[in-house]
């Protein structure tokens, strides 16, 4: 049994938690079921094992270059490293910034914050333009919505006929029992 700083891996395992690695015929599932299993299984070892591969073949060529590489050339190298390592956060940071921005622009417009990924947050420029198109956008379809719900539907024809039907008298009979017209006013 293997174990896992020091605990068997059934102690190390949080409470109410279940094994999950039991055999598929102790779980009672179907052998078309351990099949896809099985099958999916083997096809996500192959891509881990074709990404290592891939990762161990791009760090053994870039300590291959390093060796080959004087102390300044090294050095020019790992400042490249670090520039473009503090870029890529740079970016990061930025465009947390601006989702940010747009968020706040998003509740100021009183607009739904659902829309957020319909903003384009590359630049400031972008989020102010995108900004733009998905409020219009949005308000148009708010109005067409408001617009169709307020036109209703067409009187239905029976209802009409029934109504042409009844006599005056009949109708301040119901009206006058119903209470909507009262005694004095007629």
């Amino acid at each position: 049994m293997e174990e896992k700083q020091g605990l068997p891996m059934e102690e190390a395992r949080p409470e109410g938690a279940q094994a999950t690695d039991a055999a598929p015929e102790e779980a009672g599932l179907p052998p078309e079921v351990e099949r896809r299993i099985e099958l999916e299984l083997e096809r996500a070892r192959g891509a881990w094992a074709e990404e290592t591969k891939q990762a161990v073949e791009r760090a053994r060529a870039e300590a291959e270059a390093l060796a080959r590489m004087s102390s300044r050339e090294r050095a020019e190298h790992e400042f490249a490293q670090r520039q473009s390592q503090l870029d890529a956060r740079e970016r990061a940071i930025l465009g947390r910034e601006l989702r940010a921005d747009a968020a706040r622009m998003l509740q100021e417009r009183g607009l739904p914050e659902e829309l957020i990924g319909a903003v384009d947050v590359l630049s400031a420029e972008r989020v102010q333009q995108s900004m733009d198109a998905v409020e219009r956008a949005f308000r148009s379809a708010v109005q067409r919505g408001v617009e169709a719900r307020m036109r209703g539907g067409a009187p239905a024809a029976g209802r009409r006929e029934a109504a042409t039907q009844e006599s005056d008298e009949d109708y301040y009979r119901a009206r006058y029992a119903s209470g909507r017209i009262d005694r004095q006013g007629g």
